[in-house]
Order: C-alpha cells, then structure tokens, then sequence
C-alpha cells in the first residue's frame, strides 16, 4: 500500500465546516479571533463550542457522533479533511472549499442551512457549480431559493436540525397550569396579542409570554415545564427549532398560520411553523380560529403526543442519520 493509498484510509468520510481552514491569511484572522474571545473572557469550550448558527452546528455534530458516523468537525489542516464536505455557515468558508475541489482536494460539497438568506446573495455564491447540494431547512426555503435561481432546482435538499431529547426533557414533578405565548416580532408583523390573551385569560388560563431573543434556554425550558400548550406567533420559521424545543418537553403547539412574508424587501411565500403535524400542534387563522381549537383542546379532542413525535423524527441522531442518507454519505 502506498503513502496515498495510507493516507485515504486515514481520511474521514465527511468533514462539518463553519469556518476556513488556517490557511494562509485564515491562520492569522483565527489567531485574530482566539485573542478576542480571551481578552473578553468568552468562555472557549463553551459559548463558542460550536461555530455558525450553533444549535444547528451542535445538533449535526452530535447528532454524528451518535450514530458512529466518520466524520470532524472544523479541521486545522488540509488533510484531515473528509473527501466529503458539510458548509453549515460561512462565506469564507465555502469560498475557501469551492477553491479546495477545484484544486482536487475534496470531491463533494454541501453548502447550507446557514450561509445566506435568499440564494442570491453574495453573487450567487450558493449556486456556484462546484457545489454538489445545498441544504435547506425547509420546503419553502428551497422553493425560495430556486425561485431565484432556477438551477438549484435539482440540488436543493431539505435537512431540519434536531434537539437534545435530554436536556429538552419535561420534569413530571412540574404541574402544567399555563398557556405558553411565543412571539418573534423581528421577523415580520404579528397580529394584536390582546384579544388573544383576554381571551385565554377569560376562560381560566394561566397565561405566559415569552418574546425571541430574550430569554435564555433554561428559562425557556422552564416556562415549556409549566405550560400545556404553547401559542406561536411567528411571521415565518426556516426551520422553527423553537417549536421542536417544545415538542421534546411534550407541549403541542397551536400557531398562527401566516403564508407570505417579507425577505429583504422580497416577498415570498413561506411557512411559520414548517415542521407542524397532526401529532404536535395546530395552524389558527384568528381568533375566532384560536377558540375553536382551545374548546376541542379542552375536551381532549386532539391526540396529541408531540414528544414520542420529535423523539422518532427529530431527535440529534434521527436527524443526523437522515442527511447521511440523504447526501449519500459513506459512515
């Protein structure tokens, strides 16, 4: 066996990406980074364990690890690097792995879920060739972007990041007396909350609110540990990992359904909750819409069992194991 031959033995079969190799001028901007981050004190094994958007970035790479895949996560050298290569985040990044297969390094690209926002973006980058599938969180984001860029059309993938089914784990001892509101404002226009909470109030609910990008995990764990259904609004959700954070503590939830949306000043059409299923929640048009559907839920009419739902099908491993499949990647 020659040293090449020894080599590619050697080699992982797959290599997750959310920042360049130090490379060149990489080395010196990632000794830029490091010095940072101490002189701030941010915690390396921590706060920055996980590069990109770091829940997806720690779902995919647990998510590897449990299912005994053959695989690094943000290698230091060229290498190391897997014939296969995940892009999570980054546009250096993935300029930098376009650069390495056309050198021959690697063999196959895939670029997303969080590189860009339309496909558009940064020259069209997403839709250069060398790239083999572009991973996409949803339907309607792939939709989206082919809109767009119409050669995607055949390499657009979908792939939902997971949650960790032990952390994200309802404590029986913890009696559920509240109804749960969820707003994310900053993407677009929500209706008026007030009808919706007096409403709720009126007839006997316990009534929490909880806004995106104030509140930390463990807090909103612990609102998730009280409530018997959660009540979303949302103009739109890529993914909605928020929602599957609710479903692994075993809370339904009930979100108001809004189907367009406004990206960068471009309008699409969308979803606010595109993993939602009969198992785990309810789309609501109104608020005559919510009543209907907290009157059933009073009466036990939906069986619903959101846990047992995202345990088989999005869990870390069962997520991890789908775009393994789906990428036709070697474990």
């Amino acid at each position: 066996m020659n040293q090449h031959d020894q080599h590619d033995r050697k080699r992982p079969a797959l290599s997750v990406l959310t920042e360049p190799l130090p490379l060149g001028m990489e080395y010196f901007i990632r000794i830029a980074k490091l010095i940072v981050r101490r002189t701030r004190k941010f915690d390396l094994n921590g706060a920055v364990k996980y590069g990109g958007h770091p829940s997806v970035t720690r779902s995919l790479v647990e998510g590897l690890r449990a299912i005994g895949a053959n695989f690094n996560y943000n290698p230091k050298k060229k290498r190391d690097l897997g014939k296969d290569i995940v892009v999570l985040s980054g546009v250096r990044t993935l300029k930098q792995a376009i650069k390495l297969k056309q050198l021959g390094v690697i063999e196959r690209i895939f670029a997303g879920p969080n590189i860009v926002v339309r496909s558009i973006d940064h020259d069209s980058i997403i839709a250069s060739p060398e790239i083999d599938f572009v991973i996409t969180p949803s339907e309607w984001v792939s939709n989206a972007y082919i809109e767009e860029a119409p050669k995607l059309a055949s390499k657009c993938i979908e792939w939902a990041a997971g949650v960790d089914i032990e952390f994200w784990k309802p404590n029986p001892n913890i009696e559920r007396t509240h109804v749960l509101i969820f707003t994310k404002p900053q993407i677009g226009p929500i209706p008026d909350l007030a009808p919706y909470t007096d409403y709720l109030e009126s007839n006997g609910y316990l009534v929490d609110l909880i806004q995106y990008g104030s509140f930390t995990q463990e807090e909103y764990r612990n609102k998730l540990n009280r409530a018997k259904l959660l009540v979303g609004f949302v103009a739109s959700e890529s993914q909605g990992i928020a929602w599957a954070e609710a479903w692994a503590m075993d809370v339904p939830i009930f979100v108001w359904s809004n189907y367009r949306n406004s990206i960068e000043q471009k309008q699409f059409y969308c979803s606010p909750a595109p993993y939602l299923k009969k198992e785990n929640g309810f789309f609501f048009k109104n608020i005559n819409d919510l009543k209907i559907g907290i009157e059933k839920f009073k009466i036990g009419h939906y069986q619903y069992l959101p846990r047992k739902w995202l345990v088989t099908h999005m869990s870390d491993e069962a997520c991890a194991k789908k775009l393994v499949e789906k990428l036709a990647i070697t474990k």
